[in-house]
């Protein structure tokens, strides 16, 4: 289990995802039931990596939790349908999402190389 500042830090997190979560799947006319991600529940279980799909979105969130260098917890995560609006990259911490739209998928690093990249320039 969580610490109770990991904890603390592991709820603020994951209200930053959700609320990109919602927001990129609004489009999508969701059901508004749908149970999103527990972060907590991925942290005790020691899983860093999940497939979230999105109904009626013909794709979802490629989630990973990472415990930076820092000590922080972070998510990154994939977003993005196939038959609409692409994909994105996001970088999620306890205080802010990052967003970058991916011009051309096929080219652009793969995801765990972009996460790579991703905390080698936080690390400066």
């Amino acid at each position: 289990m969580p610490t109770d500042p990991q904890l603390f830090e592991l709820r603020a997190l994951q209200a930053m995802l959700h609320g990109l979560i919602r927001v990129r799947m609004m489009q999508f006319n969701p059901d508004s039931n749908l149970e999103l991600p527990d972060l907590v529940t991925m942290f005790a279980g020691k899983q860093a990596d999940l497939w979230f799909p999105i109904p009626g979105m013909i794709g979802g969130f490629q989630i990973r939790l990472i415990q930076s260098a820092k000590n922080e917890l972070i998510v990154f995560a994939e977003s993005g349908s196939r038959a609409w609006d692409g994909w994105m990259r996001h970088k999620v911490t306890q205080f802010n999402v990052c967003s970058d739209q991916c011009e051309d998928y096929l080219t652009e690093p793969d995801f765990d190389e972009w996460i790579v990249g991703q905390l080698q320039s936080s690390k400066r």
